[in-house]
């Protein structure tokens, strides 16, 4: 299982790693950020409660994350995608940061 935080909907309460702080903290710029690229199998109940407890339902659990970008990754360069995405760089990139 994997966790990412949607950084928008985040208000920094830190409820998500009073919960579960071995996947969750609060990052240097105040908001949640995931700790872990996978989610160890005796933390997955953890972590899910963190994400059902969030106020503001910023945290996503989940077995896998699609790639969903409009444009191709150009293969040449780092693909900007959040740091949960799971581009391969030989299938679309789903960053809209993606330089041209």
């Amino acid at each position: 299982m994997k966790a990412r935080i949607f950084e928008e909907k985040c208000i920094g309460c830190g409820q998500c790693e009073a919960v579960c702080n071995k996947v969750f903290n609060i990052g240097d710029e105040g908001y949640a950020e995931v700790v872990c690229e996978e989610i160890p199998k005796e933390l997955v109940d953890d972590a899910t409660m963190a994400a059902e407890g969030c106020p503001t339902g910023a945290i996503e659990i989940k077995e896998n994350f699609e790639c969903n970008c409009n444009e191709k990754c150009d293969k040449t360069t780092e693909c900007n995608c959040d740091e949960k995405c799971t581009c391969d760089k030989t299938t679309e990139c789903n960053c809209e940061k993606n330089a041209e």
